[in-house]
């Protein structure tokens, strides 16, 4: 059975508006709280990384108990670093997937190394892996983030990444050298088997609305 979850934030920052989503279908909602995490702006960056622990260890609690009872965890949230959550959860209820199927137009592979904007949502992707934080004489945010949601490095081998049309440089770069199999919408298929588990990531921007509009 599917179990729903709503995670009203944007990289730590609150988005009530998000809660809107509950109104939708007839199916009940499960509410993501952290009480500590109540700013809707967060200007300095570390504090909103401690933010975003907060908030996916939470989720990532919630998942583990769904999972471990046997029902399937669906999520929404206002960004993708909170696959970190996801992840950690089925982690913990040793139900981690054995395939990751990332659907976004973006690659979400930048380091502290790649990025030009520092912007934290072009990271998780990258994150989730267990991509290194290569900034010189500063701690490793990143690792200390994944701790603290207590998400383990997942193998990049096992993560399809489509169709991510929109790579920065450095990001694609990065990407081509690393063992992330990329490939079109079209293309899918053939990279997924019945017989893996599937955890399927979804960023609404995978959709070309243009595109759609010429066919």
């Amino acid at each position: 059975m599917n179990r729903h979850m709503i995670v009203p934030y944007l990289m730590g920052q609150r988005r009530s508006r998000l809660m809107r989503v509950c109104e939708l279908g007839a199916q009940s909602w499960d509410v993501i709280e952290a009480p500590e995490c109540t700013a809707t702006e967060i200007a300095d960056r570390n504090e909103q990384m401690r933010s975003m622990g907060h908030v996916y260890a939470r989720l990532a609690a919630r998942v583990r108990e769904v999972a471990a009872a046997g029902d399937r965890p669906v999520s929404i949230a206002g960004d993708c670093i909170s696959t970190l959550g996801m992840l950690a959860g089925l982690q913990q209820a040793r139900r981690e997937p054995q395939r990751i199927l990332w659907l976004d137009a973006h690659g979400d592979f930048h380091t502290w190394n790649t990025t030009r904007t520092y912007y934290l949502g072009g990271m998780p992707l990258a994150m989730l892996v267990g991509r290194p934080d290569r900034r010189r004489a500063a701690r490793d945010s990143v690792l200390a983030l994944r701790y603290t949601v207590g998400c383990l490095p997942y193998p990049e081998e096992k993560v399809l990444l489509s169709d991510a049309r929109d790579l920065d440089p450095g990001e694609d770069e990065a990407l081509r050298e690393s063992r992330v199999q990329c490939c079109s919408i079209d293309e899918i298929l053939p990279h997924l088997s019945p017989e893996e588990t599937l955890y399927v990531h979804f960023d609404t921007d995978v959709v070309d609305a243009e595109k759609r509009c010429r066919r």
